[in-house]
């Protein structure tokens, strides 16, 4: 028997191999759209689903319901376009390594492989320059990206070039308490209103502008990561002379998730405030953290 061109038994032997393959077991692919007893049957070509059924059986495989019916497919393009479902799946929960894994292996879909691969690039790179992973596998990543800037979101393109310059300055020249130099050249590459640009620019004022010009300043950063927000406050408290202030912002500040190179920075200005407030203790702890940190930063990859 055909069911709109399949036989009973390729219909079901290709539910089968991909339920084989996803690792779910029959009562999981069942549950709630048929019995496992019914399954069974229709895998092993002695039941007919309807439609409905159908659709729904190939809504939790995550496959499209043609691809079961597709009488002519060699099974190299149902494959493909499981795995691409697997990526854009990984993709929206943030796991890049691992979209790049698969999308070595996606044959299919070339236009489409190409966008997920330049994006999940950039995003891990920019996730490695936030977990502080060395500098050249971030710069590496990000850079590659920017190679096919066509292909990234516009902020990503604008957010990238900046945190090149970012790694890139730091890189060039890790010495505590120079930081402020290389994330404040960087906003002439920081043209979008993204968090990054917006505290190059803030940076940028920081030596010129008094306290007060510099909350002014502050009231018109709008930054979408609060970890930026408290490492400007702490800023101006430093210039207000309200080192205890100052001390407790960036400890906040440290504890979010910011470029690797504006880490370094933080651990510049917790030193210095824990001097400021007495605390040698911590001074001594803070700046044999950045010492270690510019050590993982700068290792050979």
């Amino acid at each position: 028997m055909k069911y709109r061109g399949e036989s009973f038994s390729d219909l079901g032997s290709k539910i089968k191999a991909i339920r084989d393959e996803l690792g779910m077991t029959q009562k999981e692919l069942s549950e709630g759209i048929v019995t496992r007893n019914m399954l069974s049957r229709i895998e092993n070509g002695e039941a007919l689903p309807s439609l409905s059924t159908l659709s729904a059986i190939a809504d939790r495989l995550s496959v499209p319901v043609g691809y079961l019916l597709d009488d002519h497919d060699d099974g190299t393009k149902l494959k493909n376009e499981r795995l691409l479902a697997m990526i854009k799946k990984e993709f929206s929960t943030g796991n890049y390594a691992l979209c790049l894994q698969f999308l070595s292996g996606l044959e299919y879909f070339p236009e489409e492989k190409d966008v997920y691969t330049v994006r999940s690039m950039y995003l891990l790179g920019v996730e490695k320059m936030n977990n502080c992973a060395p500098i050249k596998e971030a710069q590496k990543l990000i850079s590659d990206a920017l190679k096919r800037e066509e292909l990234l979101e516009k902020h990503m393109i604008n957010e990238g070039k900046a945190y090149r310059a970012l790694l890139d300055g730091f890189a060039f020249s890790p010495e505590s308490g120079n930081e402020a130099q290389f994330i404040s050249r960087i906003s002439k590459y920081a043209v979008s209103s993204s968090d990054i640009a917006t505290f190059s620019k803030f940076i940028e004022l920081s030596d010129k502008r008094s306290a007060d010009e510099l909350m002014i300043a502050a009231k018109m950063s709008i930054y979408e990561n609060s970890a930026y927000a408290s490492l400007t406050d702490a800023i101006i408290r430093i210039k207000q002379g309200n080192h205890k202030a100052a001390y407790t912002g960036l400890v906040e500040a440290n504890s979010g998730i910011i470029p690797s190179p504006i880490r370094c920075y933080l651990l510049t200005l917790l030193e210095k405030m824990s001097v400021a407030l007495s605390d040698f203790e911590k001074a001594y702890s803070y700046m044999n953290e950045r010492k270690l940190l510019v050590s993982k930063l700068l290792k050979k990859v």
